[in-house]
């Protein structure tokens, strides 16, 4: 039995389809993103939203709203999740994939810390050490 090349895909489109804004949304005067609050610049909202991480204003955002999830139930510790509406045309102060929005600590970082993985997917390599040392053995640049 072939397995199915669309199951994947399939799922992918549900899962973007479920995060769509229901229809009486569409008569907002502004945009709903439904997401996760975490710790921000000062005058702005930033929260995880699906695998991205937004950061806007507080002066484009026009409402927010708690919302109570079957995996996030309400708490008075957190906000848990919330439902945002944010001005039409309204600027995005920052938007990065969800593991590279540093959750610990807000204000602006230095480029090379923004990107940088949280997970180190190389372990230490030795051979080009080695590889080195001997380069510079055999060139007498260097003692044993």
């Amino acid at each position: 039995m072939t397995p199915d090349p669309t199951g994947d895909r399939s799922s992918v489109v549900h899962r973007l389809l479920s995060r769509l804004p229901f229809a009486e949304e569409h008569s907002r005067p502004g945009i709903v993103l439904t997401g996760r609050p975490i710790a921000g610049d000062v005058g702005c909202l930033r929260f995880l939203s699906g695998e991205f991480c937004f950061s806007f204003r507080l002066e484009d955002i026009l409402d927010i709203e708690v919302v109570e999830t079957a995996e996030i139930p309400f708490s008075r510790e957190g906000a848990g999740t919330i439902r945002v509406l944010i001005r039409r045309g309204a600027r995005v102060q920052d938007i990065r994939p969800g593991e590279f929005c540093d959750q610990s600590s807000p204000g602006p970082r230095p480029f090379a810390l923004a990107v940088r993985p949280r997970v180190i997917t190389l372990g230490p390599q030795t051979l080009f050490r080695d590889l080195e040392r001997e380069f510079l053995l055999t060139r007498a640049l260097i003692d044993e």
